[in-house]
């Protein structure tokens, strides 16, 4: 495993070992249709993006439910990436790719790695980009205050920090301290797996005034809440990856409540234009059967596959306690129409792209075990037993 310029990568036999498909069998799915797309530097060999583990599961196990490959490749090219230091940049893209204002994504703590910069910082000259190191740039941060407020970030001690560093471009070598010196708010984000952990550091030329730390919180909560969505994906599919059934669907519903601060979740399974609800996850709905078509939110949110906060009477169909809040997840895979993941939390959050993507691809997860649960292979299997 390395980290590259690129991301995460696995050599040939580390991939077919994490995604149980076969060295052969992936180059033919290359040669044939373009994926997974390989990263090779001159005459090297292959390697393969660690973000692409994912969607090469998903294309197994829907050829494994008789989906035509073409198909399941066209499905799985389109789930979010989620699992390398590029997922910065769609964490962080409708928030601070656009921003006025330079934004970095550092791997550490050592070596110290640019894994991401935002449009700003990559309009200055001589800026740094990914995979260069910080040290190497700015040498006079080694041994500065900065650095260490940076490794206690990276420790996990500090919730966020305010950081005293060179201008990002443009004399970004100049000592710590010199004229120009600029200040940033850095904090970790949300860790996943085994990947080096990210420090993002939002910069803020006129100083850590009020007005400042408002937005930069803002910012901080809306990033975290992505990472979590993302984390999410990691846990629900580890869940499902050896086992199905409802014991191993109750397990991966818990590990989603829990990484989102959810309070209850619960997936309701469709039968023509009804919607047939189990007992939840933790017991605050009971089974009922909701008729689609009676609640205009629920229904154009199945319809057009769309994610949204149900109404008060959605709320009252599903018996969502008074006072609470229900976000609905239509649930598709393989071109079928499975069902809906229902989420309950004390408030509505505000859901971006990044974070109704990321929710879209934990519901084609969930979809995805439904159907082989339901497929005549495993049907049969269970006959026989």
């Amino acid at each position: 495993m390395e980290l590259e310029q690129s991301g995460l990568t696995l050599s040939a036999s580390e991939f077919a070992a994490a995604t149980g498909v076969g060295r052969e069998r992936l180059r033919t799915w290359e040669r044939r249709h373009g994926f997974p797309e390989p990263v090779r530097h001159g005459a090297g060999a292959r390697r393969y993006r660690a973000a692409d583990v994912r969607r090469v599961l998903a294309v197994r196990r829907a050829v494994e439910l008789g989906v035509p490959l073409r198909a399941a490749i066209d499905d799985a090219r389109v789930l979010a990436d989620e699992s390398d230091p590029g997922v910065v940049a769609a964490l962080a893209g409708e928030t601070l790719e656009h921003a006025p204002f330079g934004a970095v994504a550092i791997a550490g703590p050592r070596p110290l790695t640019i894994a991401w910069v935002n449009g700003d910082v990559r309009a200055r000259p001589d800026g740094p980009s990914p995979g260069d190191d910080l040290l190497a740039l700015a040498p006079g941060l080694a041994g500065s205050e900065c650095q260490a407020r940076l490794e206690r970030l990276f420790a996990g001690e500090e919730g966020a920090l305010w950081l005293e560093h060179p201008p990002l471009g443009g004399g970004f070598d100049d000592l710590v301290g010199s004229v120009g010196t600029v200040g940033s708010i850095g904090w970790r984000l949300p860790r996943r797996g085994d990947l080096p952990p990210l420090v993002l550091l939002v910069e803020s030329p006129n100083g850590p005034a009020p007005g400042v730390r408002e937005p930069a919180g803002r910012l901080r909560g809306a990033l975290d809440r992505a990472g979590s969505w993302a984390a999410a994906i990691e846990d629900v599919s580890m869940a499902l990856r050896d086992e199905i059934g409802p014991a191993a669907m109750a397990e991966a519903l818990e590990r989603l409540v829990v990484r989102v601060g959810a309070l209850d979740a619960a997936l309701a399974s469709r039968s023509d234009d009804t919607l047939l609800v189990g007992r939840s996850v933790r017991g605050m709905l009971e089974p009922s059967m909701v008729a689609v078509e009676g609640f205009a939110v629920l229904a154009a949110a199945l319809r057009d596959r769309a994610i949204d906060w149900l109404g008060p009477a959605g709320l009252r169909a599903f018996g969502v306690p008074a006072g609470n809040s229900a976000v609905v997840v239509p649930v598709a895979a393989a071109g079928e129409r499975v069902g809906a993941l229902l989420l309950l939390f004390r408030d509505e959050l505000p859901l971006g792209d990044v974070e109704r993507g990321l929710l879209g691809a934990v519901a084609t997860t969930l979809g995805y075990a439904v159907l082989r649960e339901r497929s005549p292979v495993r049907s049969g299997a269970a006959a026989s037993g």
